[in-house]
């Protein structure tokens, strides 16, 4: 059997909940991104602060050229001579935010991030030149370290410019932690060879 109770009447009248406040649809002010002169610590939290400005106010940022440009205004230094052929030029790529992100990340982010100041400059100078994709890849061949240009012996080339700089750096980066390993050992060896 199942007993109900009644509760005694309240004086109080029933409050009703105050009704939610839309949230302001004003966008966030974030500050510029600092300048970036083409330091590769700096490259990935600068293109972020870019990414962010982009989604938070997206109408400012309406055009793919427009994004551009304003991530343009605040390059200097190695950026700035890296850009500045494209605009001399009116390359398409100007055009593209996508591409010129993934551009400006890859010769300062992907490839500064190994002492790859090789890469960066042809990268820059290519720019200038508008020499055709074979030109400039024997030509950036031409300008790298013996050691790498024997490694290239056994791997499978890449007619894309972009990927065979990435294979470069990426040999370069596998040469240069294997000579750190080689100096650990040795002076490990070295160190313990004076006890036994």
């Amino acid at each position: 059997m199942i007993k109900y109770y009644l509760l005694p009447a309240s004086s109080e009248p029933v409050r009703t909940p105050a009704p939610i406040q839309a949230v302001s649809s004003v966008p966030p002010k974030l500050p510029l991104p600092e300048i970036f002169g083409g330091d590769t610590e700096d490259c990935r939290g600068f293109l972020n602060i870019f990414r962010l400005h982009f989604r938070s106010i997206p109408e400012t940022f309406s055009t793919s050229s427009a994004k551009v440009t304003f991530l343009i205004s605040l390059l200097k230094g190695k950026a700035l001579g890296w850009v500045s052929p494209y605009l001399e030029f009116n390359n398409p790529l100007l055009q593209d935010a996508y591409k010129f992100l993934s551009s400006l990340q890859t010769v300062f982010d992907k490839l500064g991030r190994v002492s790859a100041q090789y890469a960066i400059d042809f990268c820059t100078l290519a720019a200038e030149t508008q020499w055709d994709a074979g030109a400039l890849h024997a030509a950036f061949r031409r300008g790298l370290a013996d050691r790498i240009k024997d490694e290239l012996v056994y791997k499978d080339l890449h007619d894309d410019l972009e990927k065979f700089i990435e294979l470069c750096v990426c040999l370069d980066v596998k040469y240069q932690e294997s000579k750190k390993g080689v100096r650990r050992s040795y002076g490990l060896t070295s160190y313990l060879g004076e006890f036994i």
